[in-house]
Order: structure tokens, then C-alpha cells, then sequence
């Protein structure tokens, strides 16, 4: 593949002489950047369930009026991901990398197939089936599992590979784990907890949470593409900028209590492509950088333990957006 191995001379107590990936290696020349495609398209499927359920949240909620869709689905999905993430960390020697590839887009595919499927032959558009709600919630339970074991695998190969295609499988989701734990606590709690619940527009209506909700789909993937325009190598300033995120609950709770100056639609929707910016760069950043650390023939694992930190960090965020709505 092209990649150049160095001999590290360590500090007392770090490994000595054991083969790293150069950071800098040359991306190996490919035609019509058919491996960047594939691993952009490869990164977009193991979150495509998630993506689908976390749209389509209004319409379960119109059919399962009362229920808190988005927070229990949340929940729901981070949970079971962080937990089965962690039993792949402690039996990744024991199933070939394949295997659990297949089993987690045939899973992906059954959580995709279950809700249209039941809608069409059982609910029909009719409110109040709520044995509908929790055929749903086994479909996102099934999602989290199918998202851990694909994405453990598939960036867990990418971390072997020059960083752009690193870079290419995040820009599809969507050193440093602490880093990472915190984008997406900052990130998730106000996601969930401030602009899907306690934001309204007497102008713009229900299309208001459809806008905040692209704007953040929108620019969660460019800041997960800016890397490839500009890599910040500097690990310590990403640390730095992740924990100067925090300031983002002050400002939408300027914009949620402040005089009406700060309650407008722009204000919002502003900070909103802010905090989805910088949750998409400073995410792909770190994750490049962790598996990079590490001897080459532990990558794979680093790469897994990274996405366990992000799982953790989802799962916290969901948690206190439920319990703590801004």
C-alpha cells in the first residue's frame, strides 16, 4: 500500500523499536479515487439506520403520541452500540473480522426492512398501535448492534491505511479519547435536549426542527470533509478546542432565555452549523490521530477503543439531554 515504516527510538517506559505508520506517508495513487469512494460510501452505511430513525423521529411521534421517541431511541441505540463495541474489544482475536462484517449489514438491513414493512402490512398510518413503538425500538436496538460490529471493523482497517482514507470513512458517519467522550456529550446534549425540544417558530413552523436538523447533518459531513483540506496535527490544541465547545450551552441558553435579540431563527441556526462543524472536524481529527500512535499491529484495536470513547461519549450525551433539557 505504500505505507512507510519507521523505527521509533522511545522515552524510558514507551515501546522501543517497534514499527509505527508514518504519519506523513504518501497516499498510494489510485484510479479515479475508487478507494476513497468506497470507504466514504462504507462510512455512510453502517450510520444509514441511525440517520433513518433520527429523521424520521416526528413521524413516530404523531404515531406514538406521548412517547419520548427521540430521547428512548437515543438512548436505545448508544447504549447497546457501547456495549457490544465492548465485547468486540474483548473478543476481537476470537471471530475473523469478516464475519463480523456480514452479520452487522445483514442486521443493518433487517433494521432498514422491519419498519416499512411493518407500516405497510400492519399500521397503516394509524396512531396509537404501540405494539408498532416497540417492534421500532427492537429495530434500533438491532441498528446498534449492526453499527458495532461494522464500523468497529471497517475504520478499525482504515487505521492500517494512509489518513485519508481514514478521513474518507468518517466523512461518511458521520490519541484522544477524553477529546472525543466530550464533542459528543456537548454535542448530543444539545442536539437532543435544546434543538429538538425546546426550540419553536411562529414563522417558520414544524420546518423549523427539519432546517436545525439538516443544518446539522449538512455540516457534521462538511467538517468531517475539511480534514482533507486542512489535518490539525497538533493533538493537544484539538483536546483544547473540544473542551472550549463547552461554551456552546451558555450560548444556546442565551438564545433560549435572553431577550428576544438572541431568540431568532438566525441566531440559532447559526450556532447550530457551529456546533456541527466542529463536531464533524475535531471527531475525524482525533480519530485519525489515535490508531497513528500506536504500533501497526495494535492500529486495529487503538481504532476500536476510539469508537468505544465515541460511543461512550453519544451515550452520555443522550443520557443528559434526556435528563437535563437545556
Amino acid at each position: 500500500m505504500g505505507l512507510k515504516m519507521t523505527q521509533i527510538q522511545t522515552r524510558e517506559g514507551d515501546l522501543d523499536g517497534e514499527a509505527l505508520i508514518d504519519y506523513s506517508s504518501e497516499v498510494p495513487k489510485g484510479h479515479y479515487r475508487v478507494a476513497y469512494v468506497v470507504f466514504f460510501t462504507l462510512g455512510a452505511g453502517f450510520l444509514l439506520p441511525w440517520n433513518a430513525f433520527i429523521t424520521a423521529v416526528d413521524y413516530f411521534a404523531n404515531l406514538y403520541l406521548g412517547q419520548p421517541v427521540d430521547q428512548v431511541f437515543a438512548v436505545a441505540y448508544m447504549l447497546t452500540c457501547l456495549l457490544f463495541l465492548g465485547l468486540i474489544i474483548l473478543l476481537a482475536n476470537k471471530s475473523a473480522t469478516s464475519y463480523r462484517v456480514n452479520v452487522g449489514n445483514a442486521l443493518l438491513i433487517l433494521s432498514l426492512l422491519v419498519v416499512p414493512i411493518m407500516d405497510f402490512a400492519y399500521i397503516k398510518g394509524r396512531v396509537g398501535i404501540y405494539e408498532g413503538f416497540y417492534v421500532t425500538f427492537t429495530a434500533v436496538v438491532l441498528s446498534g448492534i449492526s453499527d458495532a460490529l461494522v464500523q468497529g471493523c471497517i475504520v478499525g482497517a482504515t487505521s492500517e491505511l494512509p489518513k485519508e482514507y481514514m478521513q474518507a470513512t468518517m466523512a461518511g458517519t458521520a490519541a484522544s479519547g477524553f477529546g472525543i467522550v466530550l464533542i459528543y456529550i456537548v454535542t448530543l446534549s444539545i442536539f437532543l435536549g435544546y434543538i429538538t425540544e425546546d426550540v419553536h417558530s411562529v414563522v417558520l413552523k414544524d420546518w423549523y426542527h427539519i432546517i436545525l436538523i439538516t443544518a446539522y447533518s449538512v455540516f457534521d459531513l462538511i467538517g468531517k470533509v475539511l480534514p482533507s483540506v486542512y489535518f490539525l496535527e497538533n493533538a493537544g490544541v484539538a483536546v483544547a478546542a473540544c473542551i472550549a465547545r463547552l461554551l456552546f450551552h451558555p450560548l444556546f441558553l442565551r438564545c433560549l432565555h435572553d431577550p428576544r435579540f438572541f431568540r431568532t431563527e438566525l441566531s440559532v441556526t447559526v450556532l447550530t452549523c457551529r456546533l456541527d462543524l466542529t463536531n464533524g472536524y475535531f471527531t475525524t481529527v482525533l480519530m485519525i490521530m489515535g490508531p497513528k500512535t500506536v504500533p501497526i499491529q495494535h492500529s486495529e484495536t487503538a481504532r476500536i477503543v476510539a469508537v468505544l470513547f465515541l460511543i461512550i461519549g453519544l451515550a452520555i450525551g443522550s443520557i443528559v439531554a434526556w435528563f437535563c433539557v437545556i
